[in-house]
């Protein structure tokens, strides 16, 4: 899965998050858990995607190039390493509301 859709997935999670304030809690976090969920699944095919090709060039399977695992490995990794800043983001804002004084 390119790059470029995880990072569309990222920023849908921003505009939906921030059109859905108005409605109801519920409705807000079943909606951002959608869209994790979502994430999570694409950058699970990204691995599996860049395993599968690379088992095959070690097989020695025609039509798999080394520049294409490669890039799938390239892909997997960033979309990895952007998945992690994410948790990282979300960790720190849960934190800083836990930490406000009511």
């Amino acid at each position: 899965m390119p790059i470029e859709t995880i990072t569309n997935h990222v920023n849908q999670i921003n505009y939906n998050t921030l059109t859905n304030i108005d409605n109801d809690n519920h409705n807000t976090s079943h909606n951002f858990s959608n869209y994790i969920d979502n994430l999570l699944n694409s950058i699970n095919l990204t691995q599996n995607n860049a395993k599968k090709n690379s088992q095959e060039f070690i097989l020695e399977k025609p039509g798999v190039s080394l520049s294409d695992i490669m890039i799938d490995l390239q892909k997997s990794s960033i979309s990895i390493n952007m998945a992690v800043q994410i948790r990282n983001k979300v960790i720190s804002a849960y934190q800083e509301i836990m930490n406000m004084q009511v």
